[in-house]
């Protein structure tokens, strides 16, 4: 009974050291983000150009993400069905739809944090990194 209590009391410290490492790496993307679009404001980026960039970020990951799902899906379903001795069959409404969705996805995700950092003032967003 007391080895249990020591080794929570050993535990208890990384527990929360790991607690608060994960809130600190959460909370550095948007900082820097905001860094970068603080900076190229002052380096005469308009805000249109830091929205299309953030815009254009986002829909990149989403493509990746969505192609890579979409992948992922045909090599699971080619799996079963080969494993099951049916004709493997991937339609391409399907293929199409999911990364549509996921670029859709991605340009909502990224229109907000976008039209954020555009309306920064360069000073406030170098200020705060």
């Amino acid at each position: 009974m007391k080895a249990r209590g020591v080794t929570a009391a050993k535990s208890l410290p990384g527990r929360m050291c790991t607690s608060l490492l994960g809130d600190w790496q959460q909370a550095r993307p948007a900082q820097r983000l905001g860094y970068l679009a603080g900076l190229r404001r002052a380096l005469g980026a308009t805000r249109g150009h830091v929205r299309t960039q953030f815009v254009v970020e986002s829909l990149l990951l989403a493509l990746l993400g969505g192609a890579g799902g979409v992948v992922l899906g045909a090599l699971a379903t080619t799996g079963y069905a080969t494993r099951q001795h049916w004709q493997v069959v991937v339609p391409l409404a399907g293929v199409a739809g999911g990364v549509a969705a996921a670029l859709c996805l991605g340009a909502v995700a990224g229109l907000y944090p976008a039209m954020r950092a555009a309306r920064l003032a360069p000073t406030d967003a170098l200020r705060t990194a």
